[in-house]
């Protein structure tokens, strides 16, 4: 990095590739949110690599997971392994439903 010239950063494209709005939206709502984001994300991304989803249809997954399920406030570690089971299971649900 030392050797580099410059760095120039561009604003994201949050519309195209809505992973970002996704994160912001989950860190906001706080609890087990980012965990269920996170599961959902993995699955998607998962399938994305097996060629199983187009690259722009993780986001579909994750977001329908995010809306499926309330965030709880102040989690266990115990809720967080649950939450993250749980994501990852209906995910995995969705992608059943789209092949």
């Amino acid at each position: 990095f030392w050797k580099m010239q410059a760095l120039t950063f561009e604003k994201p494209d949050t519309e195209t590739f809505r992973g970002l709005q996704l994160a912001y939206a989950a860190g906001r709502m706080g609890g087990t949110m980012p965990c269920i984001m996170n599961a959902a994300n993995e699955v998607a991304v998962g399938a994305f690599l097996a060629g199983r989803l187009g690259f722009l249809d993780i986001y579909d997954i994750i977001e329908k997971t995010m809306q499926a399920r309330e965030s709880q406030k102040n989690p266990s570690l115990e809720l967080l392994f649950e939450e993250d089971a749980w994501a990852r299971a209906f995910a995995g649900q969705l992608l059943k439903e789209i092949r």
